[in-house]
């Protein structure tokens, strides 16, 4: 602070009083003037903001260690876990942090539940747990999916059985095919796709190839009959047999003509190897009639030529025969009789029959 010093004559007092300035102020020059204060010293701020700091620091701490304390007693509650089956997924996982639990989600297949839905949990409900312990649960994800089995080139029951393994279902239907009967030769979906249990899967059985009308062959020779048989597709078994017929005729087949079967199957025919031979019976001197019968019983065909004769003993009467009694020849074969006729009439023939 700046002082004037009074103008005018001065008492020794004052003028002691400004020869004798205070201490630690500069004394006024002479003739009078201003003296000058002594600077004021402030004390330093600080020490104010360090008690202020120690004050805040003292009561985030406090508050710290209260929220920890009660944290931990917190955490040491213990509650009972509530049901979570059967809730959708975003329900479930809201219902456990509600009642203060931690949750963790087990993603799983399920036949029975709904894909997103709750089916399982663990601790089981009712059980008592510490809060913000974690309750797992299971989610379903649809139904379970199982990778579709290799049919094609299997037999018809043999596919059905890898499909009744993997929990599938089957639709078949037959189909003409150069494969055999009853083997698989395609499936939807082709083996490996993963589909659901349950799902239809649906293959093609071959019946076997188309089916061809069969031909008429009875009665044609072998070579005759086997030439058309193959020229429709069908495959030649041929049997031998004994018969009256002619060597090397047809004479049955099956299957019979007028019905169907496939390419490549087999059509059995049935050839003569033409007629046995049996003895040619002895009837030289048998009138005409017993002859005639004894023959045809032995399987020949009678030929009669009438001979006239002038011996009345002889009229009707088998003079010969050819071939001669007690002769082979095949049966069906005509034996020709020579018989006497008293007659003025020309020689005749006749055939039996």
């Amino acid at each position: 602070m700046i002082m004037r010093a009074p103008s005018g004559p001065m008492s020794a007092t004052a003028a002691t009083m400004i020869t004798r300035a205070p201490r630690g102020m500069q004394a006024p020059p002479p003739g009078g003037g201003y003296y000058l204060e002594e600077p004021i010293h402030r004390r330093p701020i600080w020490p104010w903001i360090a008690a202020l700091l120690f004050v805040i620091g003292a009561g985030f701490g406090g508050w710290f260690i209260y929220h920890q304390i009660s944290n931990k007693l917190a955490s040491n509650a213990v509650a009972p876990v509530a049901n979570y089956e059967g809730l959708r997924k975003e329900i479930a996982v809201a219902k456990v942090h509600s009642d203060g639990f931690g949750v963790k989600i087990d993603f799983q297949p399920s036949a029975t539940t709904p894909k997103g839905f709750v089916f399982a949990q663990d601790p089981t409900p009712g059980t008592r747990q510490p809060k913000h312990n974690n309750v797992t649960i299971t989610v379903s994800t649809g139904l379970p999916k199982i990778a579709v089995p290799a049919l094609v080139g299997l037999q018809s029951t043999d596919a059905v059985a890898a499909l009744a393994d993997a929990k599938l279902k089957w639709v078949i239907k037959e189909v003409n095919s150069a494969k055999p009967a009853g083997e698989v030769t395609g499936q939807d979906p082709k083996k490996g796709k993963e589909v659901v249990q349950g799902t239809e899967i649906h293959f093609n059985v071959s019946k076997g190839p188309t089916p061809v009308p069969i031909p008429l062959v009875v009665g044609q020779s072998i070579q005759s009959a086997t030439s058309e048989l193959q020229g429709a597709g069908f495959q030649v078994r041929p049997t031998y047999v004994d018969s009256a017929q002619p060597a090397n005729q047809v004479i049955q087949q099956n299957p019979k003509a007028g019905g169907t079967a496939a390419k490549g199957s087999i059509v059995a025919i049935t050839i003569s190897n033409g007629p046995k031979t049996t003895t040619v019976p002895f009837v030289q001197g048998e009138d005409v009639g017993t002859a005639n019968t004894d023959l045809q019983q032995s399987g020949f065909k009678v030929h009669i030529v009438n001979q006239a004769t002038t011996d009345p003993n002889q009229d009707g009467i088998v003079l010969s025969q050819t071939p001669a009694g007690g002769a082979q020849a095949k049966p069906g074969s005509s034996v020709t009789i020579i018989v006497g006729r008293v007659s003025n009439a020309t020689t005749t023939t006749t055939t039996f029959p």
